[in-house]
C-alpha cells in the first residue's frame, strides 16, 4: 500500500531558487552572487537548499506484518501501528492504522512543524518570548524558537500550548487537512496513518531549510531524562524508554505521547523516523496504544531492527 501525503513549498523558498537559477543562467559571477546574497555560496546552499529526498529503487521490500501481529497480541488494551518503508514508499506492516486514538503529547508534532515553517518564512519571529514559567521564585521566559525545541525534546506542554495560541486549533486542523492530507486528525485525536503522514512531511521537509531541519533532528534525537513535579511527588521522565531503547545501531528520531494512571500507562504512544546508516534504509514507525508497558514497545523496536539488518 502506497502512502503519498501532500507537501508544499513556501513562496520564499521558490522565489530564492528561481533567483539563483536566473543568476546562474545569466552567467553572474560568484563574487556578485556573494554580494547579493550576503554570504558564501556554501553557506547559502547549506541554509536554503534542502537535500532532495530520493528513493532507492534497489531497496528490497521487507514484510514485517508478522512482527506487528505478534506485538499486538501482547497488548492488553488497544493498538494502532504503522511501519512505513521510506525507501520503497510502501507499508511494511499496518494494524488498525485508521482507528482514531488519543494522541496524548504526539499532537505536538503538528504545531511545532507549522511554527518552524512560519518562523522561516517570516510570519512569526523566532525571538518573541511566548512562554514564561516560575523558577527559583522568578519567571523564566522562552523564545518561540526555544519553545519549538522544548516541545519536541522534553514534550514541554506549556511551550506547545503557547505555539498553538499563535496559530489556533481550528487553523491547525485545517492546515493538516488541506496541506498534508490528515483526514482523521482533530485536536487530540488522530490515527497512526495520519501521524505517519506528518512524520513523512518532517522527513521530506520540502518547505524548511537544511539548517532548520537539523535543529529538529537534534530535538528528536537527543532527549535527556527530565523531572517534573505534581505537588510533592517528583517524577522522572524517560523520553526514550519505548522505541528508541530497542535499537542499537539505528538513529531514532522520536516523539512520545503518554498518560500515566496509578503506576500504569493508560496511554503510551511512540512515533519515530528511524535511520539505519549501515544499511542505508529509513523507516517511519508509529505505535499508539492503551494499557501497554513501554518495555513491550522497546522489544518491538528490537525486532524491527533485527528484520531490517537481516533482510537489507
Amino acid at each position: 500500500m502506497v502512502l503519498r501525503p501532500t507537501s508544499r513549498r513556501t513562496h520564499r523558498s521558490i522565489i530564492i531558487r528561481n533567483i539563483v537559477i536566473f543568476l546562474v543562467c545569466m552567467g553572474t559571477s560568484y563574487a556578485a552572487m556573494r554580494i547579493l546574497i550576503g554570504q558564501t555560496l556554501t553557506e547559502f546552499v547549506q541554509q536554503n537548499f534542502v537535500p532532495v529526498v530520493t528513493r532507492r529503487p534497489d531497496a528490497n521490500y521487507i514484510d514485517m506484518q508478522n512482527i506487528v501481529n505478534d506485538f499486538t497480541k501482547n497488548i492488553k488494551g488497544t493498538a494502532s501501528v504503522v511501519i512505513y518503508d521510506v525507501d520503497t514508499d510502501r507499508y511494511s506492516a499496518i494494524y488498525n492504522s485508521d482507528t482514531p486514538m488519543n494522541t496524548a503529547s504526539l499532537y505536538k508534532i503538528f504545531p511545532v512543524y507549522e511554527t518552524y515553517l512560519r518562523m522561516e518564512d517570516g510570519r512569526l519571529a523566532k525571538s518573541d518570548v511566548v512562554y514564561a514559567e516560575p523558577k527559583d521564585g522568578k519567571k523564566v521566559g522562552y523564545s518561540r524558537e526555544k519553545c519549538a525545541d522544548l516541545a519536541l525534546r522534553e514534550s514541554h506542554s506549556g511551550c506547545s500550548e503557547a505555539l498553538i495560541s499563535s496559530i489556533g486549533w481550528d487553523e491547525l486542523d485545517q492546515i493538516g487537512w488541506d496541506n498534508y492530507g490528515l483526514e482523521n486528525t482533530k485536536g487530540l485525536s488522530s490515527t497512526a496513518s495520519d501521524i505517519t503522514k506528518m512524520l513523512k512531511v518532517y522527513y521530506e521537509h520540502d518547505d524548511l531549510s537544511a539548517e532548520t531541519y537539523n535543529k529538529i533532528k537534534d530535538s528528536m534525537l537527543n532527549q535527556p531524562k527530565t523531572k517534573s513535579k505534581d505537588g510533592d511527588k517528583e517524577t522522572e521522565n524517560d523520553w526514550r524508554q519505548g522505541l528508541p531503547s530497542g535499537f542499537r545501531s539505528a538513529k531514532v528520531y522520536n516523539k512520545v505521547g503518554w498518560l500515566g494512571e496509578k503506576d500504569k500507562w493508560k496511554i503510551y504512544n511512540d512515533a519515530a523516523i528511524i535511520e539505519f546508516p549501515d544499511q542505508r534504509r529509513t523507516f517511519i514507525v508509529v505505535v499508539m496504544t492503551t494499557d501497554t508497558d513501554p518495555k513491550l514497545i522497546a522489544d518491538f523496536g528490537s525486532k524491527i531492527e533485527q528484520a531490517v539488518i537481516t533482510n537489507s
